[in-house]
């Protein structure tokens, strides 16, 4: 569907969503070379360093950090894949620190920031490295207690050699974790602010409670900032800027001698390219059987919203918020380049939640789901959908569906639809008006689903090939596709569907919301919805990003993106009330140039093994 928004940056406010209370998840089995800080309650900031001010308490969840910081081998690694920026040649007084065991230096934000993202990880917020640097609640000064620093204890200035050491070589702090004093200075996610809480420039709750996440929740775009956090001090600082709530706020470009990288996670599974999806694809899952009455029972029992029709207009097309929705009704897409998703969601079975028009039966297909459930707060996409369904069961084959609508066959096809609808009276007259509105518009975008432009990937399409078709046909008739008016942002749709999927025993694996988030701020009904789907490690959130001719779109509009089911759910926990267009940060790309992926988990678990 075509959606416009408004660019709106999210500054820290008390009117930011706070995450609800809920229990820390155990530590599991840490990724190779990363260790796990377990959830709970951390010291942060203190009154002896300059902008740490005051000493406050808050909740850190459970979280995964590098062992020990990024190395140069490490690092060139990654330039030499191309996913990271190459670092300026080091001054000759420092050229003693381009070992491959000494840390990666002359590192800038961005290179830190997309060095984790290539490695399947991130950058800590600065409460989660301080947490890991104090030790919870024993809120110590330094990695390893109260003592001032000493050049057993770290590389700071005055220590021999002069430069940083190779990364573990001094005893571990807290956690067992190397060089969190000294050596060097790491970067963190997010912006500088004059002080933690309470003061002029400071950012209301964002700043404590449970995972601050400082100003603009360390987002892209921040009004007004222009420096980021490092931590740590550095071999050419002195011992009092080693102090764990110590800050070195600089420029995101600075490449400076002493400031590198360490890496974080907020789950065991890291998310490197490439994905579980590319590298251990499913094989096509059999064909499922007729469901029971009991099954059919629990699928349809998604009541429709009754609200729906009440949401007001708003006063422009291609505009919606959570208040108002588009006057306009959408019975095609122009999104034409849905097959870049084929990879990421062939044959992974289980239950399709979608919205939209007819590109729903692409995705389906190619998932060769078990079970849609498709919503909208159209009606009339809906109606379509009731259509379509119906004509679907008429026809046999992909071209005589779509000659049902053309110009010499539509009056056959309305008395056919009308006989085979007469004992669902309501269902029947919707259906029947959008057959007669619509089927001029129908049969042409029909028929553009099997063009050459559209089938580019020959297994690609629901009306591409014939087995395609067939599929989709084959759940239209064991009653597996059910398309109910529903509104993501109330109580009704996406909560009754989660209900219906925990109760059949089906994981959602694909959710396709198209660019809807992107009219409104992440609300915390939505959240708690999108939450409450039964995603697992194989889950998929398929979105477009409205991008109007800027490099990287498909016909000047769309951004296509994949992300991981389960990492959307985890950040909606403390994303709640930002803009979805801030999940950008943390896309990787992929060849395709219209396409990023977002937290693909990847194919070996923390021990090794395929899942």
């Amino acid at each position: 569907m075509l959606c416009l928004f408004t660019s709106l940056w999210l500054v820290c406010s008390a009117a930011a969503v706070a995450a609800p209370a809920a229990a820390h998840e155990p530590c599991a089995p840490p990724p190779a070379g990363m260790v796990c800080v377990p959830g709970g309650p951390a010291v942060l900031g203190d009154e002896r360093s300059p902008g740490a001010r005051p000493r406050v308490r808050a909740e850190v969840s459970t979280f995964y950090l590098d062992q020990r910081e990024v190395t140069n081998r490490a690092y060139a690694a990654c330039e030499q894949a191309g996913s990271c920026p190459r670092r300026p040649p080091l001054p000759a007084m420092w050229q003693g620190q381009a070992g491959d065991d000494q840390p990666a230096v002359a590192v800038s934000w961005e290179g830190a920031r997309r060095f984790c993202l290539w490695a399947g990880k991130r950058l800590p917020s600065e409460a989660e490295w301080e947490k890991a640097a104090r030790g919870g609640l024993e809120g110590r000064s330094y990695p390893w207690g109260e003592e001032p620093p000493s050049c057993e204890r770290a590389a700071f200035r005055g220590c021999e050699p002069g430069i940083t050491r190779p990364v573990g070589s001094l005893p571990p702090g807290a956690y067992d974790l190397h060089d969190l004093a000294g050596n060097a200075a790491e970067w963190v996610r997010d912006w500088a602010s004059p002080c933690r809480t309470g003061c002029a420039g400071a950012c209301g709750p964002a700043c404590q409670g449970r995972d601050p996440l400082g100003p603009c929740r360390g987002l892209a775009k921040c009004p007004g900032r222009t420096r980021r956090l490092a931590k740590g001090g550095s071999f050419a600082q002195p011992g009092e800027t080693l102090r764990a709530a110590a800050r070195m706020p600089l420029p995101p470009t600075a490449t400076l001698a002493g400031v590198g990288v360490r890496c974080a996670s907020d789950s065991p599974r890291l998310t490197p390219w490439p994905p579980l999806q590319l590298r251990d694809p499913l094989p096509p899952p059999p064909d499922p059987a007729p469901p029971s009455a009991e099954e059919l029972a629990i699928f349809r029992a998604v009541p429709p919203d009754p609200d729906v029709l009440k949401i007001p207009r708003c006063d422009r097309v291609g505009k919606a918020t959570s208040t108002c929705r588009d006057p306009m009704t959408y019975l095609s897409t122009n999104e034409k380049a849905h097959r870049v998703w084929a990879p990421y969601i062939r044959n992974l079975g289980g239950g399709y939640v979608g919205l939209g028009p007819a590109q729903n039966y692409h995705l389906i297909s190619a998932a060769r789901s078990q079970w849609a459930w498709l919503f909208d707060y159209d009606p009339f996409v809906i109606h379509m959908h009731w259509l379509l369904r119906e004509v679907a069961l008429l026809e046999p084959d992909v071209e005589s569906f779509v000659e049902a609508f053309s110009l010499r066959s539509w009056q056959r096809t309305r008395a056919r639809v009308a006989e085979a609808m007469k004992d669902r009276p309501r269902e029947r007259r919707k259906a029947l008006q959008i057959l007669e509105w619509a089927h001029k518009l129908l049969h042409f975008n029909l028929h553009k689903y099997r063009s050459p432009e559209r089938c580019v990937d020959p297994g690609f399409g629901w009306l591409c090939n014939q087995e395609n078709y067939r599929y989709v046909r084959l759940l239209f008739q064991q009653g597996r596709i059910l398309a109910v008016e529903g509104n993501m942002l109330t109580d009704v749709a996406l909560p009754a569907i989660a209900r219906a999927a925990e109760r059949l025993g089906v994981p959602v694996r694909v959710y396709y919301p198209s660019n809807a988030e992107e009219m409104w701020a992440l609300a915390p009904r939505y959240c708690q919805n999108v939450r409450g789907l039964p995603f697992d490690l194989r889950s998929v959130v398929l979105r477009t990003a409205y991008s109007a001719n800027r490099p990287g779109t498909h016909d000047g509009l769309w951004h296509y993106l994949v992300h991981g089911g389960q990492a959307y759910q985890r950040a909606l926990a403390t994303r709640c009330g930002t803009w979805v267009q801030g999940f950008l940060d943390e896309r990787l790309p992929t060849p395709e140039p219209w396409l990023s992926v977002i937290r693909l988990p990847g194919a070996e678990t923390p021990g090794g093994a395929s899942p």
